[in-house]
């Protein structure tokens, strides 16, 4: 049996074909949300008052450029904050990209000695954890980007990461039989206002007996190595839904591979305090010793803040 070690998020790199067209689309996207903010100060006050007394406005609208809380990063080699590229910086500046998810990630790949695979995109350029045909590939500026342009980053990184993943599994599974992939990612710890209480969500197909199977011993172990650890089961989300496991269970059969989503809160996980590089280590000795790996001892843990 082996070990694959994901995260899906999205990294910090941009396809070099796509640079010369980005300054097009922070206009685009800029224009857009000026547009949208002259319909919002057009609207009757009547209207807000009754969407206000319903309890749903319908002045609020969706910004165009999303923001997550602490996971965001500059593309000082793209956009600098000089007047002419404003709108440039401000677009690159409000991509998502999970630092927490990409460290974890890396941190545990790195001491359980798995495999990793890590998307280098941020998510917003397109979605690999969803179907081609779903809604959405596209989110933030990069909806706004020609047909031909989304027509090639679905063929280039969309299409293309699964078929790395998947060649990476086959890999695994002539040589050892059997894959267990843990894909890992953080999430806000409010969403619309409503606090999502849970520290650990295991994300997994409960039509699966290897996946229920595991997700329960990972319960049980962690409970007693991580007891400060609030750990979940299909929460903050279901298994089943949106996600990269439940596209490569398509692919292969559940009896040799296992793809569980291993969901972080960031109340925790992004926060550098002794306590979380405790909770991070035994939460990978849990890992470790539910999927059979701990025969000889793990390297010990250092903390991800160390080199700050």
């Amino acid at each position: 049996m082996s070990l694959l070690i994901t995260c899906e998020v999205g990294g910090d790199a941009i396809p070099h074909w796509l640079a010369p067209h980005l300054h097009q689309l922070a206009i685009k996207s800029s224009s857009s949300a000026r547009k949208r903010g002259r319909a919002k100060s057009r609207t009757p006050i009547t209207a807000h008052r009754k969407s206000s007394r319903s309890g749903t406005s319908k002045l609020k609208s969706r910004p165009i450029i999303a923001s997550v809380h602490d996971a965001w990063i500059e593309y000082k080699d793209l956009a600098d904050d000089s007047p002419e590229n404003s709108a440039l910086s401000k677009m690159m500046r409000g991509l998502r990209v999970d630092r927490h998810g990409i460290e974890i990630a890396t941190k545990l790949a790195t001491t359980l000695k798995a495999e990793r695979h890590f998307h280098r995109y941020p998510i917003e350029l397109v979605d690999v954890t969803k179907d081609r045909k779903q809604r959405r590939l596209f989110s933030g500026p990069f909806q706004y980007v020609d047909r031909t342009i989304q027509h090639r980053l679905l063929k280039e990184i969309h299409e293309a990461y699964l078929d790395d993943l998947s060649r990476c599994i086959e890999r695994q599974l002539k040589k050892d039989g059997f894959v267990v992939h843990f894909s890992i990612r953080t999430f806000p710890l409010k969403k619309q206002g409503n606090i999502r209480r849970t520290d650990v969500g295991l994300l997994y197909d409960p039509s699966s007996q290897d996946e229920v199977d595991l997700c329960m011993d990972l319960v049980d172990d962690m409970w007693y190595r991580a007891p400060m650890l609030k750990v979940r089961r299909n929460y903050p989300r279901r298994g089943v839904e949106v996600g990269v496991t439940r596209r490569l269970r398509r692919r292969f059969s559940g009896s040799d591979y296992v793809g569980i989503e291993l969901w972080l809160n960031r109340a925790w996980c992004g926060r550098a305090v002794s306590l979380r590089d405790e909770a991070l280590e035994a939460m990978t000795q849990s890992m470790a010793s539910v999927t059979g790996i701990s025969e000889s001892p793990l390297d010990e843990m250092t903390s991800l803040y160390d080199a700050a």
